[in-house]
């Protein structure tokens, strides 16, 4: 299980982000992947709002795209942020000790799902 370390009555809601780029440096193409698992909580008075951000993993790599897997290749460049609750945030982190890469490829269950296509 999680553990929950913010001091809040407000419920702790879970993310788990990914992202891919793809970039050309000396006409060669690479691909940048990064990868990230949070908690988030706000706090709130009634004239102060602060939002809490708590990183529990977070990974970035690096590949030349002809070392890419073609599913890596084919992914849209792009930012997505998965809502998750914390059965699955636990999942999530027990796989990024195990096999991390693996979560690049991943679309979890997930209350709320955003993508932000990179221009």
């Amino acid at each position: 299980m999680v553990r929950n370390s913010f001091f809040s009555p407000k419920p702790i809601e879970y993310f788990f982000t990914r992202a891919k780029d793809t970039r050309e440096e000396n006409g060669k193409l690479f691909i940048t992947l990064f990868g990230r698992l949070t908690r988030e909580c706000v706090l709130s008075e009634p004239h102060y709002v602060k939002r809490i951000t708590e990183t529990e993993w977070t990974d970035l790599e690096e590949v030349a795209w002809e070392q890419a897997s073609v599913k890596i290749q084919q992914i849209p460049n792009g930012i997505r942020t998965f809502q998750v609750t914390e059965e699955v945030f636990s999942e999530l982190l027990k796989q990024s000790t195990a096999r991390p890469w693996e979560l690049y490829y991943l679309s979890p269950v997930c209350k709320l799902r955003k993508f932000k296509k990179f221009s």
